[in-house]
């Protein structure tokens, strides 16, 4: 489960570094100009990234 993840959720991303996730780089998409954070794909990700697809988006 390795690899590198472009998120352009920024609420996400926020979200994930107040939980101790750090980011690998940044960087704005060539064609549309919007802003992703580029993070590891490690098993703290995932469940984290699960946890707020359950508990954070489903309140918005």
């Amino acid at each position: 489960m390795k690899g590198i993840y472009y998120n352009y959720d920024l609420d996400e991303c926020n979200w994930m570094f107040k939980q101790g996730v750090h980011p690998i780089g940044c960087g704005t998409h060539d064609k549309t100009g919007n802003t992703f954070i580029i993070f590891m794909l490690t098993k703290q990700y995932r469940q984290l990234e699960k946890k707020y697809r359950e508990e954070i988006q489903t309140k918005q």
